[in-house]
């Protein structure tokens, strides 16, 4: 017999790994998006939470943490990267390769909005987790 636990443990570490997106609907029409992050457990607990794979994913969130150097896969394949990168990582197409014991395995990345991009990057610029460069101007934290 199948246990909730196991499936709902399951179901987060795919989650945290980017195997998948899980998405919870609000009653308005809203909603909240978990990518290689674990959701809460009030929306753990709630019916209406739904998996996604992700290419048929839209996040309407990234965690400006995923920014950071060498997090997400094939994201900064050199030591400096421009945001016009970044949202072409979420343009819907692209598949990253995660090495897996011995093997590399194709990973889709969600297709994210550039609103959604441009959140994270302020996000990750405002936390300290990235460096904005633009021309003379340079923000940190």
């Amino acid at each position: 017999m199948l246990k909730a636990e196991a499936i709902v443990d399951t179901l987060v570490e795919g989650c945290q790994q980017g195997t998948f997106v899980l998405k919870l609907t609000r009653p308005d029409g809203s909603f909240r998006t978990w990518w290689h992050s674990k959701p809460d457990d009030n929306a753990l607990a709630d019916p209406a939470l739904e998996f996604v794979l992700p290419q048929a994913a839209e996040p309407g969130e990234i965690a400006p943490e995923l920014l950071a150097p060498q997090t997400l896969p094939g994201l900064w394949p050199r030591e400096e990267i421009t945001a016009q990168t970044v949202a072409e990582y979420f343009n819907g197409s692209n598949v990253a390769q995660v090495k897996k014991d011995g093997y590399e395995e194709p990973v889709p990345i969600p297709k994210a909005g550039q609103e959604v991009v441009d959140k994270a990057i302020s996000e990750a610029v405002g936390k300290g987790v990235i460096w904005l460069r633009f021309g003379p101007a340079s923000v940190l934290g």
